[in-house]
């Protein structure tokens, strides 16, 4: 048994917090103590009230309690720590530096002593090894290796001798008395810097993200940056001549005139230009014009620091955005000064706008520069700004992009156009009519590095982009400056003059009812979709040689390719491949990462998928991760490989069951050669936590709820290109929902409609007017397992749910408690539907916000497919949470599953020893209440009077003790606080205080705006609520029809929105809203109140 107590004097250090750590960790300690941490006191409260160390003034109480121990149990015991010992134990001695103690002053004034001690008592055979290390502690800490490479292995030499110095040198402060304290610390603060700097060297060598505890360098680190290392460096490449070079310098010219070459413009001239251009016409509105001439603020340039992904790989400066997010209170001023004078006032990005271009392996063993992926490194103040005007640009992306590119706006998908592309290709490798179609591949050769920069001028002119705003773009794409990393070494310096750091075809109709498809694009992947004929081949290569010359793209002859129509003969497919210059296919072997083509073998398509899996699983090596690392590596890392391809297809059961056996071989601790016992069912595993499994994901069910996020898009975005498509070939006469699938379908449809069997279990309408829902057919009684009533139709099976609403708004109550059975009357109030103005839409029952989530539709997923959890019971999912969050320590888990599972019984005698032990510690304990704090004096704050010349709106809502019903409160107030105008609402039972809540806000709105007191502010006292309106998260959610009018409402008043203020700022309004519950009926007060807030309005009024 090793037992470890610190007096630490403080953990607040890197290199305390890291030793401790590492001497945890590699000295297996079945107990650790520590003394004098220094941690706030409000910290370790808790602790201390829980391990019963109440009152440290009682130690002579504490002392007598272990004399008494000691008497009652023969088994050995000691004490460690700097006490004065007066009952003959004995002193176990040392081993190490003979102080425990310094003072750390210099001179005379410096005191070393030995305060620390172990003393005890043994029993005979018994035998214990004492070694101090107070101030050497840091000398236990493992050293790192020096790396290898040129400026790697220099760089980690140089720490790795600051380390082992500082380690050599500390010890020895402990047994000699220097006179010389600096000297100590010195050789503490050298330390720490040098543990630091090694600790960050490794965690960005390793490319992971560090963990938040603080891991330090152990193997898997050292495993994963070597890896990396020995994979990107660059040993060798061939010439232009074919010549094989090693030397750096040779490889420093190669690399050097490639770049170079690449990022030579070649000069189009301006007729061209216009020539090509004069089909593009301006896409932008004068507001949006307006809105982009809008000078940036310092609220622009701290959002796009703040936006950035903190640890992401540096430029030049070597400064990550972590730094800037770090210090900005600091360097925040001097940042938005320099931001602004380029963004606002012309002033010159070249300074700091210098990339390094990194090279990145495409392949396995690549030989010429090609196969190597250029990853552009931009210092972050160049990042600041590029993010400030692309924030500023992604609003009106929209109107200038096509639909039939589906990249870099919000709402578009690459699924998007990998399902049309796929559906194209499906139907025509299926037409086998006389005039048949081709589609053309096209792979653009470096398609953001050849742009032209006057080409994407004159564009934008053309789109109708302001001047000013071009030129700003053009500032900052034209100042760059390349340089690249060669094995760590920043060589060259490349001034480019052309580059981006990232007429009419037939076209081609899926369906008869379904739009024209000409063209799908995607960053350097494109499909052309057209007839085959000799006339759209010429159109095609015209077009693309004109584009070419002026924009400076150039397409990849040798990675395009063509497939046509079964009906065309193979010798005509041929000729037109050839007279196009690309190469003639059976089908496209893949188009964005998926296979196009699935044939009768789906599980041979995906093979890959498990080799991946597997490659990864063997890489990152069993031995390297405990327990909690391979659970995190199998949710994050292995079970996220497949997902982008089961987000468009339906994968083989069998597929799936390899990667899950793969899975568990690698989490039972097994191989490829040697299995060992898996002492439970993967199966069991993918359970829920508070159904006893461990939280793994089953991928037949993740799969399904990846397919159905597909359905919910193409159901709520029916006017999008992938929607259109897919309604002109398989519901083009009715909905969605209504749509099965047939043998002659497409793999990808099918897979759609697989997914849908998890929408039709949780998806209902939201009611707005009522208008679109059939009152007995359709789903939207709020009851998960129909959805629908339950009562005998009484007023016709095509009634509508509108002819429930009364003129007014609000629910018919009469008609309802007519018609309807009270299960379903009551179901029926408890629908918010506001005054009945807004559309009926579908909504996602198993989501607060009415939104589809693959987590919400995965659970679905697993109680279709029949998951073996423990039970739905509301009760033992309570006791498995609780079970999970138990502190249990490892020694008596350990016990208790040695008993379970190896019945290895522990002695009953040392039991009862412990027993009494621990027994008479617990009676001797006694407890306190920890002070928790003060708490803020919340009366203190007052209503605040509206600015001048605006007037204020305070509304609340009340519930009735018995659930009765809702009194809402509303009072409009003007800058002296005098109340124009004031009224007492009720509401009929059945909505929650969260649906009254936002009808105080919409009824609030309706009443100002009746009065004609504007322009108004409205204050409200649910903070839910007023965080849905301004955030518009909730529209789709049961409470949407109510959300969905204010918004409505609000773009009509003049006034500033509404706010959240506490209870205590809106006693007025809860008055009035108290005293709604008393009335009969609603009531209404011009210029006035009623008298029960006649106090709280006068003591208001300012």
């Amino acid at each position: 048994m090793k037992i470890f107590v610190w007096n630490s004097r403080g953990l607040g250090s890197l290199r305390a917090f890291n030793t401790l750590r590492g001497r945890k960790e590699e000295a297996n300690l079945a107990l650790m103590f520590l003394l004098e941490t220094k941690c706030h006191h409000v910290k370790l409260e808790k602790w201390k009230v829980k391990l019963g160390f109440i009152d440290g003034t009682q130690r002579s109480h504490s002392w007598s309690l272990l004399k008494r121990l000691a008497g009652m149990s023969n088994l050995p015991w000691v004490c460690m720590g700097d006490f004065n010992e007066d009952s003959k134990l004995e002193d176990m001695g040392f081993q190490g530096p003979k102080y425990t103690w310094s003072n750390k002053r210099e001179g005379p004034g410096l005191i070393m002593e030995r305060l620390d001690r172990v003393s005890g008592i043994l029993t005979s055979g018994d035998r214990i090894i004492g070694q101090f290390c107070w101030n050497s502690l840091i000398n236990g800490t493992r050293g790192m290796g020096a790396g290898s490479g040129r400026r790697g292995g220099s760089f980690l030499k140089n720490v790795g001798a600051m380390i082992r110095s500082a380690r050599k040198l500390l010890p020895l402060s402990g047994n000699i008395k220097s006179k010389k304290g600096w000297v100590i610390r010195s050789l503490e603060e050298k330390l720490d810097q040098a543990l630091e700097v090694e600790e960050r060297y490794w965690c960005q060598r390793a490319k992971v993200e560090w963990m938040k505890s603080g891991d330090r360098n152990f193997g898997y680190f050292h495993a994963k940056a070597s890896t990396r290392k020995g994979r990107n460096r660059l040993s060798g490449l061939f010439d232009d001549n074919g010549q094989w070079t090693e030397s750096k310098k040779g490889l420093e010219e190669i690399i050097g005139r490639y770049f170079s070459n690449l990022y030579e413009s070649s000069s189009p001239s301006l007729e061209r230009i216009n020539s090509v251009l004069e089909g593009v016409h301006a896409k932008l509105s004068d507001h949006m014009v307006r809105f982009l001439g809008v000078k940036f603020s310092e609220v622009d340039v701290r959002k796009a620091v703040f936006d950035m992904i903190p640890m992401k790989a540096p430029g030049k400066d070597a400064l990550p955005a972590i730094f800037y997010q770090k210090y900005w209170g600091t360097i925040g001023m001097s940042v938005t000064k320099c931001c602004l004078d380029v963004l606002n006032n012309g002033g010159s990005v070249q300074e700091f706008n210098n990339t390094i271009i990194t090279l990145i392996p495409k392949k396995h063993s690549p030989e010429v520069v090609s196969e190597y992926r250029p990853i552009s490194l931009c210092n972050v103040l160049y990042k600041i700004i590029a993010k400030a005007i692309t924030n500023r640009l992604r609003s009106v992306l929209g109107r200038v992009i096509s639909e039939s590119q589906s990249i870099f706006l919000p709402g578009r998908l690459i699924s998007d156009d990998t399902v049309v592309g796929f559906e194209c290709l499906h139907r025509i490798k299926r037409r086998r009519r006389k005039k048949g179609s081709m589609a053309i591949k096209l792979n653009m050769s470096k398609a953001y590095d050849r742009v032209e920069w006057i080409f994407v001028e004159k564009m934008m002119l053309k789109m109708g982009f302001p001047e000013q705003w071009v030129n700003l773009i053009l500032r900052c794409i034209s100042s760059v400056t390349y340089s690249f990393m060669l094995n760590g070494e920043v060589c060259g310096n490349i001034i480019p003059s052309r580059g981006l750091r990232q007429g009419k075809l037939t076209g081609f109709k899926c369906s008869k009812s379904g739009p024209v498809i000409s063209h799908l694009f995607f960053t350097d992947d494109s499909l052309l979709f057209t007839e085959a004929n000799d006339v759209n081949c010429l159109e095609v290569i015209h077009i693309l040689d004109e584009y070419g010359s002026v924009s400076g793209q150039v397409v990849n002859y040798n990675k395009s390719a063509m497939c046509v129509s079964p009906s065309i003969p193979s010798c005509e497919g041929k000729r037109l491949a050839d007279l196009v210059g690309v190469n003639l296919v059976m089908c496209h072997e893949k188009y964005l990462g998926l296979p196009c083509f699935t044939g009768k073998s789906k599980r041979q398509l995906f093979t890959d998928i498990v080799d991946r899996v597997w490659g990864k699983l063997k890489g990152w090596g069993e031995k390297l991760l405990s327990v909690g690392g391979k659970d995190v590596l199998i949710k994050v890392v292995i079970q996220s490989i497949p997902t982008y391809a089961m987000s468009m297809f339906r994968l083989p059961k069998s597929l799936i069951s390899e990667i899950h056996r793969l899975c568990a071989r690698f989490w039972w601790g097994g191989s490829m050669e040697k299995r060992k016992m898996h002492w439970c069912k993967w199966r069991k595993l993918c359970t829920r936590k508070d159904e006893g499994g461990l939280g793994f994901k089953n991928l037949e069910t993740f799969n399904r709820a990846l397919l159905a996020k597909q359905g919910w898009r193409i159901l709520k975005n029916l006017d999008s290109l992938v929607a259109r498509v897919l309604k002109g070939c398989y519901f083009s006469r009715g909905g969605f929902l209504d749509a099965a699938k047939k043998d002659s379908n497409s793999f990808v449809w099918k897979s759609i409609i697989w997914g849908k069997g998890v929408l039709d279990v949780g998806m209902r309408w939201r009611v707005g007017n009522g208008s679109s829902i059939t009152i007995y057919k359709d789903r939207w009684i709020p009851r998960p397992s129909t959805f629908k009533i339950i009562s005998s139709p009484k007023l016709g099976r095509n009634a509508k749910v509108e002819c429930l609403i009364s003129p007014s708004g609000g629910w018919d109550l009469q008609k309802i408690n007519c018609n309807f059975d009270k299960e379903d009357v009551q179901e029926i109030l408890s629908i918010p539907i506001g005054s009945g103005k807004t559309e009926d839409t579908m909504m996602w029952h198993c989501d607060e916000k009415g939104l589809y989530t693959v987590k919400s539709g995965y659970c679905i997923g697993q109680e279709l497919a029949g998951s073996p959890g423990v039970s739905n019971n509301l009760a033992a999912k309570k006791w498995w949470l609780g079970l999970w969050k138990l502190n249990i320590p490892l020694k008596v888990w350990c016990a208790r599953n040695s008993f379970l599972h190896d019945r290895k019984r522990h002695d009953v005698w040392n039991s009862m020893n412990w027993s009494r032990v621990f027994l008479g510690a617990f009676q001797q304990r006694g407890y306190v209440v920890p002070d928790k704090g003060v708490k803020n004096n919340l009366n203190e704050i007052q209503w605040q009077p509206p600015d001048q010349g605006w007037y204020k709106i305070n509304c609340t809502a009340v519930i009735e003790e018995r659930g009765g019903g809702f009194g809402l409160g509303i009072v409009i107030r003007e800058v002296s606080g005098m109340v124009m105008a004031s009224c007492s609402l009720q509401i009929a039972a059945g909505v929650d205080l969260w649906a009254a809540n936002a009808l105080a806000i919409l009824k609030s709105s309706q009443f100002g705006k009746d009065c004609g007191l504007a322009p108004f502010t409205i204050e409200s006292d649910s903070k839910r609520v007023v965080n849905w309106i301004k955030t518009a998260s909730h529209l789709n959610s049961k409470y949407g029809a109510i959300l969905g009018e204010i918004d409505k409402v609000s773009t009509h008043w003049r006034g500033s929105g509404v706010t959240w203020v506490p209870s205590v700022c809106n006693k007025v309004a809860l008055g009035l809203a108290k005293e709604a519950l008393k009335l009969d009926g609603d009531r209404f007060w011009m210029e006035g109140f009623h008298q029960c807030v006649r106090r709280q309005v006068l003591a208001e009024l300012h």
